[in-house]
């Protein structure tokens, strides 16, 4: 014996109901999404106020240095 899904009518309130509830939940989900965008920009605006720099700044330098330390005494000794 299978078991089959028993359809469901819904009634025009019904489906009106389930349609608010949707867009309510999209709602808070992209208020949401604002409150994470608008405090990562606070977190730049603050530390660039500190005068921290942006992280892919950081990242780049991070990178040059890393390269800087893998360079042989050959051809580095212009960094030391």
């Amino acid at each position: 014996m299978s078991s089959l899904p028993i359809p469901t009518v819904l009634t025009k309130e019904q489906s009106l109901q389930n349609e608010i509830v949707s867009l309510r939940m999209q709602l808070q989900k992209e208020r949401e999404e604002k409150i994470e965008a608008e405090t990562a920009l606070l977190m730049v605006d603050m530390a660039q106020e500190n005068g921290d720099p942006p992280t892919s700044r950081m990242a780049m330098i991070t990178g040059l240095a890393k390269l800087a330390d893998s360079r042989d005494d050959d051809t580095g000794t212009h960094l030391a």
